[in-house]
């Protein structure tokens, strides 16, 4: 959170989650390592909201993203929060914070049994926060002896936290209910709901997501972009995906309006796999940010808006745990293709048409000219052009 918790609001966290174990876990971490930050008056609840944060972005990222740079920009995100709790905050209290925050969701990730989360997570998680200290080095040996004893301190803390957390991480990645941060956001907006003369329990108030009901949208607005460039983009992007991640029979219109971040009612026939499915638009929103990050979680907008061959609708599992099945080249050219770089529009056109012919001829070869069903293309028929390469530029 970008501000320090309101005394009503850390007790409306602790009636809620008072029995989570990353929150016990903050607790008796910010008991030891609170009395060394003194420039802020920040609570154990103010910790766990970032570390409940931290943790929701990885597992919504996937398995796909190359965790050191998620990470990374993890770091700075929550640094960023931080500093917004006070004015000048300075770099070794917000250190101090940051560090507390990643090291918490770092042993609860090392937890978990999937080698995902307790290797490669874990990994990156403790390399980004030893890159920051070779970056900013103490300026001599005392404080260099400080900070080595503030972490052999924190650890000292955590491990013995290590039984709850186990629990809870496998049981949170495997089946979660509802995400730390939908918690969190339910406890400090309660929904009115008095029986008589009583709050219905706390399981009664969790809100259950229908995909039939869930409207909201991609919303694709590159800086920079006029409104004839994304047009074609987004039809380079149709051609490419048609036939091979989408059913044939999509119209272009309705493939359009999935990227205008208004409510929509209708579902697009997915016929990728379900990896390319959460790949494709987790690089257009985490590592490429052409997209907005949807405010119901990836999972959700997916399940919402696209559905199986059969018609029937993805579930936020098969989603989170797609795996990596299924030629991820033609999600990276669609990605390309929906990349905003310097070009003559007359280039961008000629592009478009060689890829609406090539999409013809896939459909000639299959047959399905009048939109029948597909199948995927043997390997060697696929003869799109390679997107432009180039240099992007990092957002934030």
């Amino acid at each position: 959170m970008q501000r320090l918790l309101k005394p009503n609001e850390v007790a409306q966290i602790d009636e809620r989650l008072h029995d989570n174990a990353l929150l016990q876990t903050c607790r008796k971490v910010w008991r030891r390592r609170g009395i060394e930050v003194t420039s802020v008056v920040a609570c154990a609840e103010d910790i766990f909201c970032e570390a409940a944060w931290l943790t929701d972005e990885l597992i919504e990222a996937g398995k796909e993203t190359e965790a050191s740079n998620l990470t990374l920009g993890l770091w700075n995100d929550v640094s960023n929060d931080v500093a917004k709790w006070e004015n000048k905050i300075p770099l070794t209290d917000r250190y101090l914070i940051v560090s507390t925050v990643f090291q918490i969701v770092a042993t609860a990730f090392s937890l978990h049994w999937d080698s995902h989360y307790c290797d490669d997570l874990r990994d990156a998680l403790i390399e980004t926060e030893n890159k920051y200290r070779d970056e900013h080095p103490p300026k001599d040996l005392y404080a260099l002896q400080e900070q080595q004893r503030h972490q052999d301190a924190l650890l000292e803390v955590i491990i013995p936290c290590s039984v709850i957390l186990k629990r809870w991480i496998n049981d949170y990645i495997d089946n979660p209910d509802l995400w730390l941060t939908e918690e969190i956001d339910m406890a400090l907006n309660p929904p009115i709901n008095i029986k008589a003369g009583k709050k219905e329990s706390r399981k009664a108030d969790k809100k259950v997501f229908d995909a039939d009901t869930f409207r909201e949208t991609f919303n694709y607005q590159p800086d920079g972009m006029s409104n004839k460039e994304r047009e074609i983009r987004l039809k380079m992007a149709f051609n490419k995906m048609r036939g091979i991640l989408i059913d044939r029979e999509t119209h272009y219109d309705t493939f359009k309006s999935l990227f205008t971040g208004k409510p929509l009612d209708v579902k697009i026939v997915w016929i990728g796999t379900n990896a390319q499915l959460r790949k494709l638009f987790n690089l257009l929103i985490t590592k490429n940010k052409l997209i907005s990050k949807p405010t119901g979680g990836l999972n959700q907008i997916l399940t919402a808006r696209f559905k199986k061959v059969d018609g029937s609708s993805f579930t936020t599992n098969e989603i989170k745990d797609a795996g990596n099945d299924g030629d991820m080249s033609v999600v990276n050219d669609v990605v390309e293709y929906l990349t905003p770089i310097p070009v003559q529009m007359e280039d961008l056109e000629q592009q478009l048409s060689r890829i609406v012919l090539e999409e013809q001829e896939r459909a000639d070869l299959r047959g399905d000219k009048n939109g029948k069903p597909q199948k995927h293309l043997p390997k060697g028929t696929n003869s799109s052009p390679t997107p432009n390469q180039h240099t992007r530029k990092s957002k934030k």
